[in-house]
């Protein structure tokens, strides 16, 4: 008996020390491209451990796993006829639930309403979770979407965004009268996974969150 508690005991301190490295060891995202209407650009690298483990994917690309600076595997993407397998698969799950009468309960959809009554909750929730990124780079260039409204809106986020980085790291010029997209250019990231779990924790619970939640 003793035997088997030293090995669960040994068992959950090597979990728990993995786990805490996790947490401590930072997480670092490389990002480069440009995109001029249709034609995309567009390459990242994440590494893991200061470089110990790291993935590399462009666009259009499968992506690939490094270990120590070796590639050690080539991530494939799903084919168009998996997805569709998957997809059928799941409407078939779904059609033998509603044959046994076992329909599957309907999520909660908080809606359009929802978003925009508590759209400042949201955005200063969303750029508290942004500064955990600690984003450095530049992105440039002009963008404009078909319908006014949406451009509008558009040109509010961008200018709030602008403002809460980073002097230069954005600098997106918005085109109301034609549709347009011109953008390129390099951000880095270093995420440290403990403080995101702080932050993302502080804004789920925090008061006015609570509230926005449960008026939903």
């Amino acid at each position: 008996m003793a035997v088997v508690a030293d090995i669960l005991l040994a068992l959950l301190t090597v979990v728990g020390a993995l786990a805490l490295l996790v947490l401590l060891m930072p997480l670092s995202v490389r990002a480069r491209g440009a995109a001029d209407g249709l034609d995309l650009v567009f390459e990242v690298r994440g590494s893991w451990g200061f470089g110990f483990i790291s993935v590399r994917w462009r666009a259009f690309e499968a992506a690939t796993l490094h270990i120590l600076g070796i590639r050690v595997a080539r991530l494939r993407r799903a084919t168009p006829e998996a997805r569709e397998a998957k997809r059928q698969k799941a409407r078939e799950r779904a059609e033998a639930r509603a044959r046994k009468g076992k329909l599957p309960k309907k999520k909660k959809n908080r809606g359009l309403f929802w978003s925009v009554r508590h759209r400042r909750t949201l955005w200063r929730a969303a750029l508290r979770m942004v500064r955990t990124l600690h984003l450095e780079g530049r992105v440039a260039g002009v963008v404009g979407m078909p319908d006014p409204d949406e451009t509008a809106w558009l040109g509010l986020a961008l200018g709030e965004l602008e403002a809460r980085l980073p002097p230069g790291v954005l600098d997106v010029a918005v085109d109301y009268t034609d549709e347009v997209l011109a953008v390129g250019g390099h951000l880095r990231s270093r995420i440290w996974p403990a403080e995101v779990l702080v932050v993302l924790a502080t804004v789920r619970f925090g008061g006015e969150m609570r509230r926005a939640l449960r008026a939903a």
